[in-house]
């Protein structure tokens, strides 16, 4: 569900861009009849809507780059992290081989020096005991 929020909201960045464009045109722009007068105002509805339309591709535009470094700075973060976690879970298998090599090599060692110490001591037969 995390993943799916986080796309529909990188998704909707473009369209979130160019509505705030249009509006903060509409807010910026006062009307036409008070701009130009009333004798050139239906000239100026058709330009103005153009420039509106201008500022919104433009939002759009902002919004798409943006979604897209955003996007890409994210999938960065988790590839590394994934990367990080395979590492470490490397280094801890590893560490386990290597500990287990360890301990069987002083095991070995440690049942060679108790053979070596076995056979240098002279043994007395027992009573009864074929010698």
């Amino acid at each position: 569900m995390k993943i799916f929020i986080r796309n529909l909201v990188l998704c909707a960045l473009p369209l979130m861009f160019a509505m705030g464009a249009g509006y903060g045109f509409t807010r910026i722009q006062g009307s036409c009849g008070a701009m130009v007068g009333a004798l050139f105002a239906a000239k100026c509805a058709g330009r103005q809507r153009q420039y509106q339309a201008r500022f919104q591709l433009a939002g759009a535009g902002f919004g798409i780059v943006l979604a897209a470094t955003l996007g890409t700075w994210l999938e960065h973060r988790g590839r590394q992290r994934q990367y990080q976690a395979r590492f470490q879970l490397a280094g801890a298998g590893f560490g386990i081989v290597l500990a287990a090599t360890l301990g069987t090599w002083l095991e070995h060692r440690g049942r060679r020096a108790v053979q070596r110490t076995t056979s240098a001591v002279q043994r007395t037969p027992l009573e009864g005991e074929p010698s």
